[in-house]
């Protein structure tokens, strides 16, 4: 409960500020990694199993560490909170196919 009302007031600021985002170049694996052993755990504690399958074709990108390990946490709680005693989450990784950005590109 803390966990969202911190989030929440994040959330306001962002709207406040002008969502101001700090970029550092980093693996989306790494994010995922450092949660990972909070997820597995209340995971275990409900009796799901869990696996991490980490794409290899992943590059490294700027992100805010902060924010995009708030996304994944509040995914990997809710996958955890809605999935049934016995069940299984999966989450893995992949890269999208480039998409054309237009006309002449």
């Amino acid at each position: 409960m803390l966990r969202l009302i911190n989030d929440l007031l994040d959330l306001s600021k962002l709207e406040v500020s002008g969502a101001m985002l700090s970029f550092t170049l980093s693996h989306i694996h790494d994010v995922i990694r450092v949660l990972w052993t909070k997820v597995a755990s209340a995971a275990e504690t409900k009796g799901i199993e869990v696996a991490f399958k980490p794409g290899y074709e992943i590059p490294v990108v700027y992100i805010d560490n902060k924010r995009i390990s708030q996304v994944v946490m509040s995914l990997a709680t809710n996958a955890v909170k809605f999935t049934e005693r016995g069940g299984r989450i999966d989450v893995s990784t992949r890269r999208s196919p480039e998409r054309r950005r237009g006309p002449g590109h």
